[in-house]
């Protein structure tokens, strides 16, 4: 017999509900299980690449701007123009310290340090360059300021520029793959409760089915039984092995089937006795009727009799 079909009808009720349950429960631990994973890896990337990159990003911008600074300072005639710009690349010089010390503590990866300390040389040559041309700017050394524009500041500021822009570029592909693996985590997370609900409504159909079965089968025999008793027929045996509330419903209905036939066959040897007590009492009465005629007879004779004697006595 089914193991399923020994458990009572409340318990496998129960146990489907139960097991339904534990897959909402996985279902629910799962999607805040993924979303937290996506959270966590949302804050990294805003914590770090992005920082990064920002910092990174700025610096950039304030260098291309001294270097056109710069650049203009020796295309200008004017040489107070380089006075005039000189506090301006004081201040660009202390946001960009500034850039760089923000920007040094955010650092992991071995290939960011060695961009990073390269990118310190083409500063250290970048603003040797840029104070060079702008103290022989302010002298009036045109030719040494062009030799120095064409010779060190313009690859210095190149050079510079590209470090940085290395160094964006690496913010940005650390930025591209961190959104990357977000969107596989979240494709990976949005399968997994796919599959949990296909595997939730997969046992529902399941459970429901066999339950049903369990239930509605035997309950079917169950009527089948009834409508045989109700029909006069208590030839069939009825017996299962059933733990369940329905199982012992049919066993009371093959107890009841059994004790009305029990009743019957009792109703029907006292119906025989009956008979042959009527019987016998009908005989008895004929009997009894012919001997009553007898001596009515003889009752009659004897009233004949007396007559005859009455009259003899007469006469």
């Amino acid at each position: 017999m089914n193991v399923f079909q020994r458990l009572r009808i409340g318990a496998r009720l129960a146990l489907a509900f139960a097991a339904l349950i534990f897959m909402m429960v996985a279902m629910l631990v799962v999607g805040v299980w993924r979303l937290q994973d996506i959270a966590s890896q949302t804050h990294q990337m805003m914590e770090r690449p992005l920082a990064k990159e920002r910092l990174v990003s700025d610096w950039y911008r304030t260098i291309h701007t001294s270097v056109r600074r710069t650049t203009a300072v020796v295309k200008s005639a004017d040489p107070a123009l380089a006075t005039f710009f000189a506090e301006e690349n004081q201040a660009a010089s202390k946001v960009s310290s500034q850039q760089q010390k923000d920007l040094e503590g955010l650092l992991e990866t071995a290939e960011e340090q060695a961009v990073f300390k390269q990118l310190l040389v083409h500063r250290i040559a970048y603003v040797k360059a840029r104070d060079a041309i702008t103290a022989s700017k302010t002298a009036g050394q045109a030719e040494e300021v062009e030799r120095l524009f064409r010779q060190d500041f313009q690859p210095a500021g190149a050079n510079y520029l590209a470090s940085l822009q290395t160094l964006l570029d690496q913010q940005r592909r650390a930025i591209d793959q961190t959104a990357v693996l977000i969107e596989d985590n979240n494709r990976s997370g949005r399968n997994q409760m796919l599959v949990l609900g296909g595997l939730a409504v997969v046992l529902a159909l399941t459970m429901a089915v066999l339950i049903t079965r369990s239930i509605t089968q035997p309950l079917s025999q169950a009527v089948e039984v009834a409508h045989l008793v109700a029909a006069g027929d208590l030839r069939r045996q009825i017996s299962s092995e059933r733990d369940d509330e329905v199982g012992q419903l049919l066993n009371a209905l093959g107890t009841m089937n059994e004790r009305l036939r029990d009743i019957v066959n009792q109703v029907r040897q006292g119906t025989h006795a009956m008979l042959h007590a009527s019987s016998e009492i009908a005989q008895g009465n004929l009997d009894l009727s012919g001997r009553t005629e007898s001596q009515a007879s003889a009752l009659e004779q004897t009233a004949a009799s007396m007559e005859e004697i009455t009259s003899t006595v007469r006469q």
